[in-house]
């Protein structure tokens, strides 16, 4: 059995110290990160290899800004009580980060997201309230407005798999009944190590398709590491759309396998 971390829903990722993966929270609200922190223990003292510039905010995507800084992070899935995981036991360490589009900072689109902050009792912070809703989503219906990203590395590519198994079905569970539906399979262009098992699935962010953001979201393991990607955003998002922060987080992922 699992357990995930719940994010607190609508709240500004500043201000929330609970996670849900990249993102994919398992309640259906997305894009709080993991909680800062040291790694669990481990049965290895294996060497960390993850690094901040393994992750995408590095190669400085135009029109983005990094909300979600690339700390060291504890799993986003956690054992309950009398049913340890096997794969928590055998984490090394990982990282996690978000960025969010400069369309939800400033103008109309943050004056419309404050105003639903204060609907929902949520003091105005420096960053707007996420997963995003309204109109940006209706409008921007193309456009990636979030990214996340978590590397976590094991001390082998099973418990690697198995994370990501686990993962990727607490995720799931918790989309809104019906909305959720595996894509076709794409062409992940990364290293051969880590094409099986990929995982390619959309989801939507919310109870309503024309103000909830979409999101497509990627896991995938290269030799002892996952990698999770959560691309969301307009109402209309397709893999086309995604194709090029993908090309973009695939080149930073190329040496974390080398680096052991």
């Amino acid at each position: 059995m699992l357990t995930a971390r719940l994010p607190a829903c609508l709240a500004a990722p500043a201000a929330i110290a609970t996670a849900g993966l990249l993102a994919l929270a398992v309640t259906g609200c997305s894009g709080t990160p993991p909680p800062a922190g040291h790694a669990v223990a481990t049965v290895s003292r294996a060497r960390c290899a993850v690094q901040s510039h393994d992750l995408v905010a590095a190669a400085r995507p135009s029109g983005y800004t990094e909300f979600v800084t690339p700390g060291q992070t504890a799993l986003p899935v956690q054992s309950q009580a009398g049913h340890p995981l096997s794969f928590a036991a055998r984490y090394v360490c990982g990282r996690f980060e978000g960025l969010i589009s400069n369309l939800a900072l400033t103008g109309v689109y943050r004056r419309q997201n404050n105003a639903r902050a204060r609907h929902f009792g949520y003091a105005l912070g420096r960053w707007p309230l996420v997963p995003l809703t309204g109109p940006i989503v209706a409008q921007q219906a193309h456009r990636v407005l979030e990214m996340y990203e978590g590397i976590y590395q094991f001390t082998s590519p099973s418990s690697a798999a198995a994370f990501l198994r686990a993962e990727s079905g607490g995720s799931q569970s918790g989309v809104v009944a019906g909305l959720a539906r595996r894509l076709a399979p794409h062409r992940l262009p990364v290293h051969p190590a880590g094409a099986a098992g990929t995982v390619v699935t959309e989801r939507l962010l919310g109870p309503q398709s024309s103000t909830g953001e979409h999101a497509i979201y990627l896991g995938l393991r290269i030799n002892d590491f996952a990698v999770t990607l959560s691309f969301q955003g307009g109402q209309a998002l397709t893999w086309h759309d995604v194709t090029t922060y993908w090309d973009t987080a695939r080149s930073q992922l190329t040496a974390i396998d080398h680096r052991r």
